[in-house]
């Protein structure tokens, strides 16, 4: 399993926005299957017939699993993401639909899907001669990766393939999850090569397509939709979960590069003197985050066989190994290497 990439309580509850359910009934019930059914897995059930209403992602997920035991389709996830409708993403589907082009349809997808859905990191990033959409939900939270990321994947690309009128395929998808025990659909759906155990969840998209125009887009009513979005949406008011979110992202980071807080301003879409002053009126700073990030990640790191304590040291930002040594005697009152010598 993925390292998590926030700190959250095993009993948070990630909200979504309950229209993820339109498509999710509509579709159980073509299979004959009856929609109350799937009714108990949620908690406040007056929400699903309002397609702005707040429930939460784990529950949904729930109720897709109960999908595939009642139906015994284990890609089912797959079959979601292919017949799912603009209706699935609400706000966030229809400002895809009014961006000018693809690339400002994804960039904006990105940029607002946290407003939609808690808790994700969603980015469009330019790799040589692709384009990449990559997606992660915190796996402290959410137990089943595999199937949220099958149908974000799918709806993203059947998204494409509506705006384009077309039968677009990307160049390549990669899923973290191992690989299912029939992939027959996800060949057929897909249309290209799929990676398994990766890194990331991602979608290549090739250079030569991001800059395609969007028919019909409205830029008016883009501005409207965004508008809304921003005011009904989620959005992180209160110090926990603000600064759970900024940790999210500086371990994200992490895991490729040590991060500035430049760094993590553009990964949230949040300008730098903003999210300074954020952070300060929550009495906190960009720097005890990165220090209470580096205090929490080293143990796992040190455990991590693949390691020297030198390459921990580098990988958590510090130039020396007596540099490391020093903030982890303070830390946990003794040396790494002593700390090492005390697990079992």
């Amino acid at each position: 399993m993925a390292r998590s990439l926030a700190t959250i309580s095993p009993n948070t509850q990630i909200g979504v926005y309950s229209c993820v359910t339109l498509s999710l009934f509509r579709i159980v019930e073509s299979l004959g299957v009856d929609p109350k059914l799937l009714e108990t897995c949620f908690q406040d059930r007056e929400n699903l017939s309002k397609p702005y209403a707040k429930i939460s992602l784990n529950e949904f997920i729930s109720a897709v699993e109960k999908t595939v035991e009642i139906t015994g389709y284990d890609n089912f996830s797959i079959m979601y993401g292919s017949k799912s409708d603009i209706e699935s993403l609400g706000l966030l589907g229809y400002i895809f639909i009014n961006s000018k082009n693809l690339k400002h349809a994804l960039e904006s997808t990105c940029k607002y899907f946290l407003f939609f859905q808690e808790y994700t990191t969603i980015k469009l990033e330019k790799h040589g001669e692709y384009y990449v959409v990559s997606y992660k939900v915190d796996d402290s939270y959410l137990k089943n990766q595999r199937y949220d990321a099958e149908i974000t994947l799918a709806i993203i690309c059947n998204l494409i393939r509506k705006v384009t009128y077309s039968n677009w395929q990307p160049a390549l998808i990669e899923f973290e999850n191992s690989e299912p025990a029939f992939i027959g659909d996800h060949l057929a759906f897909f249309k290209c090569t799929i990676n398994f155990n990766a890194q990331k969840n991602s979608i290549y998209i090739p250079k030569k397509d991001i800059d395609t125009k969007i028919l019909g887009a409205d830029p008016n009513l883009f501005e409207i939709l965004t508008y809304t979005l921003e005011n009904i949406g989620y959005k992180y008011n209160d110090n926990e979960k603000f600064i759970d979110f900024i940790v999210m992202h500086i371990k994200l980071c992490m895991e490729t590069k040590f991060p500035h807080i430049e760094d993590i301003a553009k990964l949230t879409g949040i300008p730098t003197w903003t999210l300074k002053r954020r952070l300060s009126s929550y009495n906190t700073s960009f720097s005890v985050l990165l220090e209470k990030t580096q205090k929490e990640l080293s143990p796992p790191y040190l455990l991590d066989a693949n390691l020297s304590i030198s390459e921990v040291a580098y990988k958590l930002g510090y130039s020396d190994i007596s540099s490391f040594s020093k903030a982890f005697q303070r830390w946990y009152g003794i040396s790494p290497k002593q700390w090492i010598s005390q697990q079992p």
